[in-house]
């Protein structure tokens, strides 16, 4: 059985950390040495464990900002009122 790698190849953005150091971050991330993706899960402080997370082509990321757009949803921070 092939061992399983990743690689971070780019960060775009992270959410603050938990209480214990993990965070969710949107970066790009080539799985068993594949093209990259655009991928949003939670990381641990070095990077070197994950949790479950999603993983989206540059054409899936764009279709579901689309959709999100075309259909009124509009993201909020959970301050706004």
């Amino acid at each position: 059985m092939a061992d399983f790698t990743f690689e971070i190849t780019e960060t775009f953005g992270k959410l603050p950390e938990n209480s214990n150091g993990w965070a969710k971050a949107l970066n790009k991330v080539s799985w068993m040495g594949r093209e990259p993706k655009y991928d949003l899960r939670e990381w641990s402080p070095d990077s070197s464990k994950m949790n479950k997370g999603i993983s989206f082509t540059a054409e899936e990321l764009y279709g579901a900002s689309r959709y999100t757009q075309q259909n009124g949803y509009k993201i909020r921070s959970v301050n706004d009122n």
